[in-house]
C-alpha cells in the first residue's frame, strides 16, 4: 500500500498530514497525526473526501474539500491540543469571503 501527503502542518510536537492510501483515494482518506516525540503515528479518518489544505488552531483543524463545481466545502475536527487527540468529523460548507480569508491564512 502507498500513501501519498498531500499537506502537512507542524502544531505543538505533532505533525498533522493529510494522506491517501494505496490506488483507491476516494475511500481510503484521513488525518496522519505524529508525535514527534516518540514517532508515533495515529490515523484519523476522513471518508470520501480528499483533502486538498489544511488550517489549524488551537481548537480545531479545518480541511479544504472544494471540488471542481466551485463549491466550497470544509471538515474539521476538534482537536485537543494537549494531547493531540482529534474529534468530532464534521462536513462544514461555508461560501462567500470568509472561506477566502480563513485558507488565505495558511499561505
Amino acid at each position: 500500500m502507498d500513501i501519498h501527503i498531500t499537506n502537512t502542518k507542524y502544531y505543538h510536537g505533532y505533525l498533522f498530514m493529510c494522506v491517501y492510501l494505496s490506488n483507491d483515494s476516494a475511500y481510503n482518506t484521513g488525518i496522519l497525526r505524529m508525535n514527534l516525540k516518540t514517532k508515533e503515528l495515529k490515523m484519523f479518518d476522513t471518508p470520501n473526501i480528499h483533502p486538498f489544505s489544511m488550517l489549524i488552531d488551537d481548537k480545531k483543524i479545518y480541511l479544504d474539500i472544494s471540488d471542481a463545481d466551485w463549491t466550497t466545502r470544509y471538515t474539521a475536527f476538534d482537536l485537543n491540543s494537549d494531547t493531540g487527540e482529534l474529534s468530532n468529523y464534521r462536513l462544514i460548507e461555508w461560501n462567500g469571503m470568509i472561506t477566502q480569508y480563513l485558507f488565505k491564512m495558511t499561505i
